[in-house]
């Protein structure tokens, strides 16, 4: 589960998103430096955009205690065929605690 640039919650919350979960995998610990500094340098602040290290189809105290979540938004998550299943599976367990939640994908078929 990586956000790359952080570029999908930087937007979610600049449009008013009132409370945005920005995730990646914490190994290395750079990756979420980098979103961290993405996300001041478009003058968000920890208030904003909260970041936690999660990753796909393991199932941490991060995910097991979530609240309440209304939109999960994985950007180009889908680029390995090998991450197919443990996104669907923390979506799926995210959504049957949540069930008003919606996920919001996309995928691009890459060869």
């Amino acid at each position: 589960w990586r956000a790359g640039t952080a570029l999908s919650s930087i937007v979610a919350s600049k449009i008013g998103a009132a409370d945005v979960m920005l995730t990646d995998r914490g190994d290395p610990p750079k990756l979420l430096r980098n979103c961290r500094q993405s996300c001041e340098m478009n003058g968000l602040t920890e208030k904003d955009v909260k970041i936690f290290d999660v990753t796909w189809g393991q199932f941490t105290s991060t995910i097991v205690n979530l609240q309440t979540v209304d939109i999960i938004l994985a950007s180009d998550c889908f680029y390995d065929s090998n991450n197919f299943e443990p996104v669907l599976a923390s979506v799926y367990y995210i959504m049957e605690k949540n069930p008003k939640a919606r996920f919001w994908t996309t995928y691009q078929e890459r060869r």
